[in-house]
């Protein structure tokens, strides 16, 4: 268990502008803290910087999320799409879980989508097989900066 090895989490969102980082304890998954910062050296190495007020080095990991898709729309209302995405785990000797699924999306109006998917992993750190549902809404969530 990642708990017995370490004591907090790092997760990192990253986009082509900016990265998204939050710190939960391994034990309890207590969110510590979230930040985020510009996607180039100097924000990584801010993000390096935030990481060592809020843990300890040696005591953390990283986990690093990442994907490729690709979407095709088939009707005005339905898509489906192909993708695969990984989470990079780094330290304590762990290897990245990559994931490849595919699915449908259904629009419902202008803000709203439901999807169900199905996926394998292909690496021994991701899940060996699943299959999900869900549902996105689009709209302002907060201010941006």
């Amino acid at each position: 268990m990642l708990a017995e090895l370490v004591d907090h989490v790092i997760g990192i969102d990253p986009d082509k502008d900016w990265i998204t980082a939050a710190i939960i304890e391994a034990d309890t998954t207590r969110f510590i803290e979230s930040a985020r910062f510009s996607a180039d050296r100097d924000g990584y190495a801010r993000a390096v910087v935030w990481a060592d007020e809020h843990t300890t080095p040696g005591e953390r990991v990283w986990a690093i999320e990442g994907s490729a898709s690709f979407g095709r729309g088939l009707t005005a209302k339905w898509a489906a799409y192909a993708e695969a995405y990984g989470f990079s785990r780094l330290g304590r000797g762990e290897d990245a879980a990559v994931t490849l699924n595919g699915g449908f999306t259904r629009a419902v109006g202008a803000h709203m989508q439901f999807d169900i998917e199905a996926g394998r992993g292909v690496t021994s750190s991701a899940p060996d097989w699943f299959v999900a549902g869900g549902f996105a809404l689009r709209g302002p969530i907060g201010r941006r900066r």
